[in-house]
């Protein structure tokens, strides 16, 4: 009886498997302590990371990409009028996202020449989130009216998403194709929304336990979110007999997958220093980390390497 009875707490709460030996990882700083980084992300051979700031009426922006041989350089780049709040790569391409003077900031690069150049998105009024596949890439954002739109990045076309308000904050977005994407939204009464469409048109609501945010997905045919909810933060896997969650032991920020079952989780711990951990699958591997001053706020992968930034920090990882 007692042990059925942890067995429904821990069911309730978040289970916390047998975690995996630590993992000891070297952080580098930035090429500027002037220009916090927000955002990073992966392509095949190439990771990149990317900030902007404002003070007294002056914008920095700074852009770095990690060459072949591990190395963090600057790259020559336009200045962000705005926010910078999404960076996502296909095999070919990193894009940038963002709001500038109250609309929709994107930029490209290829990987091939690593040459920023914007690209243009009419009537939008910011990208929250983007997604890339290997070869497909694409934003969310709302219009003036509040209508929210999945964009296709490859020609700037979009579609209306159904089942969101126009107050509703968009937290997540992950696309497996053109036509099969999820997004993460944040009601205006504090709830957690996942909607998902299988033809790039219809969107039907997912269901979830009680959470108050989805901040990170990756989703194939089923997801794995960063999650939380009144009182934690989760790894949540869909299973067929419903949502596996994990907790999170520092506060976190971000997550991102290599694949299905291999995910970095990034955040801070409560010393405010940078945190990250790997989730297998549901085991847990924790880092340590050299050289962590501040906490990271973002993290992206591709299959085969993985990129987190803190205002002042970048930290390379092949999960």
């Amino acid at each position: 009886m007692v042990v059925l009875v942890v067995s429904v707490l821990l069911s309730a709460c978040g289970t916390r498997h047998q975690a995996l030996p630590p993992l000891t990882l070297d952080a580098v700083p930035s090429s500027s302590i002037a220009t916090p980084l927000l955002v990073s992300g992966c392509a095949q051979q190439h990771c990149w990371a990317a900030g902007t700031t404002t003070v007294q009426g002056v914008t920095t922006t700074l852009v770095e990409r990690q060459t072949l041989a591990g190395q963090w350089t600057p790259v020559a780049s336009p200045v962000a009028t705005g926010t910078i709040s999404a960076l996502a790569c296909s095999d070919t391409t990193c894009f940038i996202g963002g709001t500038a003077n109250g609309q929709d900031l994107l930029w490209a690069a290829p990987t091939a020449t690593s040459t920023l150049a914007p690209v243009p998105i009419a009537d939008g009024t910011g990208i929250a989130a983007l997604s890339c596949t290997a070869t497909f890439c694409a934003g969310v954002d709302h219009t003036a009216t509040g209508t929210v739109r999945l964009v296709d990045l490859a020609d700037a076309s979009s579609t209306t998403v159904t089942g969101l308000a126009a107050h509703d904050t968009l937290t997540a977005l992950s696309c497996a194709s053109a036509t099969e994407c999820w997004i993460g939204a944040t009601t205006s009464a504090g709830a957690a929304v996942l909607l998902a469409t299988t033809d790039g048109v219809s969107w039907l609501p997912v269901t979830t336990p009680s959470w108050v945010s989805v901040l990170s997905l990756s989703c194939t045919t089923t997801c794995v979110g960063l999650v939380q909810d009144a009182s934690s933060q989760y790894i949540a896997r869909q299973t067929n007999q419903g949502w596996h969650s994990d907790r999170v032991p520092f506060v976190a920020s971000a997550m991102s997958c290599a694949s299905a079952g291999v995910c970095v989780v990034v955040g801070q711990h409560a010393t405010g220093e940078g945190a990250a951990e790997l989730w297998r699958s549901g085991q847990i591997q924790p880092t340590i980390i050299h050289y962590a001053p501040t906490p990271f706020t973002a993290v992206g992968c591709s299959a085969t390497d993985c990129a987190a930034v803190g205002a002042t920090t970048l930290l390379s990882l092949r999960p």
